[in-house]
């Protein structure tokens, strides 16, 4: 086994065949699965690209919304929720949601999937054009392969937009205040008696830096 693996060489020797094989492209062998790393990884990004998007496509179209609402409504009930809801995002790890969320709504209450993309039965009856399972299932035609996938990303989709929710909706709250001070907001909604018609005055202003929210989140650190 140690010479299988090159663990009877020197050090430096070692690195130096690593480097060589990664600049040819290889990155070895997995001892779990035995199979070329390349292999897994390009089985693994589909799914994780497919779970990412998702995630940040509900925490946009939620945390958005909310951060608007909770500037808009300042120091009311609103604002106050949205605050402990982006607190609470930001403090608790994700891996914390997870374990929960399998717990109450997999193990309790049976309302999504648990491991796995689909369920078992129906593993490989469509075939792979894109890697994203929900697409190829409706590339395919097959509705019960597609729904299965709905039920099994629903939860880790919603625990991971969660996390981004919480920073969109600080940042957008925070943008949205910093336009609320601004000169030609104040002129503006002179007169204005409702604060969602000083809203529809500011809102085009305030979404330009929020729309890089959901940008920023890929980029930040597990």
């Amino acid at each position: 086994m140690r010479q299988r693996l090159g663990l009877d060489l020197p050090l430096y020797h070692q690195f130096f065949l690593y480097v060589k094989a990664l600049l040819h492209g290889d990155l070895g062998t997995a001892i779990l699965t035995g199979n070329p790393v390349t292999q897994d990884l390009s089985t693994a990004f589909p799914a994780t690209l497919e779970l990412a998007t998702l995630a940040v496509i509900i925490s946009t179209v939620v945390g958005v919304p909310l951060g608007m609402a909770a500037a808009i409504f300042r120091d009311t009930l609103i604002d106050k929720i949205a605050r402990v809801v982006s607190l609470v995002g930001h403090s608790i790890p994700v891996f914390w949601f997870g374990i929960v969320g399998l717990v109450i709504f997999y193990a309790g209450l049976s309302w999504v999937g648990g491991p796995g993309r689909v369920e078992t039965y129906l593993e490989g009856l469509v075939e792979p054009k894109t890697g994203l399972l929900l697409i190829d299932s409706l590339l395919a035609g097959d509705m019960e392969v597609f729904w299965s996938a709905v039920h099994h990303i629903i939860l880790p989709a919603c625990i991971l937009a969660y996390s981004a929710m919480a920073y969109i909706t600080r940042m957008t709250r925070s943008f949205t205040l910093e336009q609320l001070n601004q000169d030609y907001v104040i002129a503006a909604c002179e007169g204005c008696v409702e604060p969602t018609d000083r809203h529809r005055t500011y809102s085009p202003q305030y979404l330009r830096p929020a729309d890089h929210c959901p940008c920023h989140f890929l980029w930040q650190p597990a």
